[in-house]
């Protein structure tokens, strides 16, 4: 989970770049459920464009089909 977090925290700041689709936006907040679920959740509903293949209901599913257990876990 470590290395799940620091990935988020490098690419956050990247996320407001002229040309970053909010569909690259989904992705790195999926990664950021991981451990932290609520605050993921809530940045996914405010978007309104999806990658291509995805959707607000792909998210959501994979966001919370997680247990909140991982091996690395801190």
């Amino acid at each position: 989970m470590i290395f799940v977090k620091q990935l988020v925290n490098w690419t956050l700041p990247a996320l407001s770049r002229y040309g970053v689709t909010e569909g690259w936006k989904g992705f790195v907040y999926a990664l950021e459920s991981v451990y932290d679920k609520s605050g993921a959740i809530k940045k996914i509903r405010g978007l309104n464009r999806y990658d291509d293949g995805n959707s607000r209901s792909n998210l959501l599913w994979w966001v919370h089909r997680r247990d909140g257990t991982d091996d690395d876990a801190e």
